[in-house]
């Protein structure tokens, strides 16, 4: 299990870290509020806020943020992508290739530059949604 790297820990924001770490969808703030509130009934929005925005600060979380809608968070630290429904909306984590890294080191229109790293995500119609469709 991963432990936070704050010095100074909470129960609020181990609360947090342990939600976002479990869930695979991506949580929204509000969705992790949501559910922080049925254990911790006390705790505030701005509480959850500000405790997400301390973690992805830290790098214990990801911020994952798109052209549109809400940041979401992503517990899962190693390198990775994403794929997005265009039709539910979730998000799903994807293994990256050596084929990503290398077309993002060797693109024409990057040669000379120093690449510290590269976002990827794919969207599309998840498997899901294509069974409902047909």
């Amino acid at each position: 299990m991963q432990e936070l790297s704050h010095r100074r820990k909470s129960k609020q924001r181990g609360l947090i870290f342990e939600i976002v770490r479990s869930l695979k969808s991506h949580p929204t703030a509000d969705e992790v509020y949501e559910i922080a509130r049925l254990t911790m009934p006390a705790v505030s929005l701005g509480t959850v806020y500000r405790n997400l925005r301390l973690l992805a600060d830290s790098g214990d979380i990801h911020e994952v943020q798109f052209e549109t809608g809400p940041a979401r968070f992503d517990g899962m630290t190693e390198e990775h992508e994403h794929f997005i429904c265009t039709k539910c909306g979730a998000m799903r984590d994807i293994s990256p290739t050596p084929a990503m890294k290398y077309a993002a080191a060797t693109h024409p229109d990057l040669i000379g530059h120093s690449i510290n790293g590269y976002k990827l995500s794919f969207n599309g119609i998840c498997s899901e949604c294509n069974k409902n469709h047909s």
